[in-house]
């Protein structure tokens, strides 16, 4: 339990802006401690959503509205950075406040606030960013943020999935719910957006160890030897060389990855052919009969 300072706070009021850092959590996360820039500090309670689910770093600077204030807690339904990005609640409710106040003073900070007409910010809505460390389903993976790792849940249909690869870093948009981040949106550094392809199944990279019949193969990934099973006709086989990089879309099964396509890093697709067997390389020495 992180106590709050008991310092004066005459700039405490409901319909104030209150702009300090935050000090870190409390309550299990639910609420989070706000160290005013003149001295002092109060309890903030974001409820219904825990502190602890919002896109806050102890340390960073944010502007707080006051809904009610009570024995050192601050109940609050908007939060944004100096930036004006929103954290918490909708964007015109906390532009409608006049004033950013000292707590410690209770003077004007700023001038007044003009009204803005920015859309709507869901309160429950927040952003993670991170690196992909595997992919689950068509539509789930593990996703590597600097709060640990946090499983999310794109919820597509069976017949969709997204073209993600372990170890690519991406944005996503959405919101916890029990224990999972359920994503509404999914985009790269750039801007991006990760578009769900019509293809099922998920997406592994590797290089070719070796054959293992007309339509299997060994696959080294970064998470060890993969054998793949393409359910290829025996009369079909795949023109594979070892050490040759290729991508596979499909699904694990039974401990093995049963493919629907194989194709090039390029994109090209790697095309069964109706020559079985296997093909050898070599100079003829004679010819017999």
């Amino acid at each position: 339990m992180i106590d709050p300072n008991p310092f004066p706070t005459v700039g405490v009021r409901p319909g104030a802006i209150i702009t300090g850092i935050v000090g870190g959590f409390t309550d299990d996360g639910e609420d989070f401690v706000l160290n005013f820039i003149g001295g002092g500090s109060a309890i903030v309670d974001p409820s219904p959503i825990h502190a602890s689910r919002l896109d806050l770093t102890v340390g960073e600077s944010i502007n707080v509205l006051v809904d009610e204030f009570d024995d050192w807690e601050i109940d609050t339904r908007s939060i944004a950075r100096p930036d004006g990005s929103m954290i918490l609640g909708d964007r015109r409710v906390l532009a409608s406040s006049t004033r950013k106040l000292d707590p410690v003073t209770g003077e004007s900070l700023t001038g007044e606030i003009n009204q803005t007409s920015d859309p709507l910010t869901s309160p429950g809505s927040m952003t993670i960013s991170g690196g992909i460390i595997r992919l689950f389903d068509n539509d789930e993976f593990l996703l590597q943020t600097d709060n640990g790792p946090i499983r999310v849940d794109a919820d597509l249909p069976d017949s969709q999935s997204l073209n993600l690869q372990p170890g690519e870093r991406v944005n996503v948009v959405g919101e916890f719910d029990d224990g999972e981040f359920d994503a509404s949106a999914i985009t790269r550094p750039d801007g991006s957006p990760i578009v769900p392809t019509d293809a099922p199944g998920t997406t592994i990279s590797g290089r070719v160890i070796r054959m293992v019949d007309n339509d299997e193969f060994l696959r080294r990934t970064s998470n060890g030897r993969v054998r793949v099973d393409a359910d290829l006709p025996d009369n079909q086989s795949f023109n594979l060389r070892r050490g040759e990089r290729v991508n596979v879309v499909g699904e694990f099964d039974d401990g093995e990855f049963d493919a629907f396509a194989v194709t090039r890093l390029d994109g090209s697709p790697i095309v069964p052919t109706d020559a079985p067997g296997t093909t050898i390389s070599g100079r003829v020495i004679r010819m017999v009969g």
